[in-house]
């Protein structure tokens, strides 16, 4: 764009933080029963539980979870974290990531 002679700036649209109370909540959910299933909607929200859990401690809880990503980029930050990803959306969007686990779980 620049060499066509357009002015680029780089903008921040967003930033991912990990919120402050989120540490006590997460850590809450393991002595809790497991969830069917836990859908990640970013790399960065995965990277985010492996990070406020431990990396070891997270992959053995979500061991018998049913790990939904969003999209193929989530799916592969998850994967090369050690995540067994059960389930790519067609569609990086929340209701398609919904109706394809409603599919998936109606089968059961």
């Amino acid at each position: 764009l620049v060499a066509a002679g357009f002015n680029v700036q780089t903008v921040a649209a967003y930033r991912t933080v990990v919120a402050s109370h989120a540490d006590d909540e997460v850590r809450s959910l393991l002595s809790g029963p497991r969830p069917d299933a836990a859908l990640f909607m970013s790399p960065s929200a995965f990277h985010g539980l492996l990070a406020i859990l431990g990396t070891g401690v997270a992959l053995h809880w979500l061991a018998d979870v049913f790990l939904v990503a969003i999209g193929p980029v989530t799916a592969d930050a998850m994967a090369r974290s050690g995540a067994t990803v059960g389930l790519v959306a067609a569609e990086p969007r929340v209701a398609s990531v919904l109706d394809e686990l409603v599919r998936r779980f109606a089968r059961r």
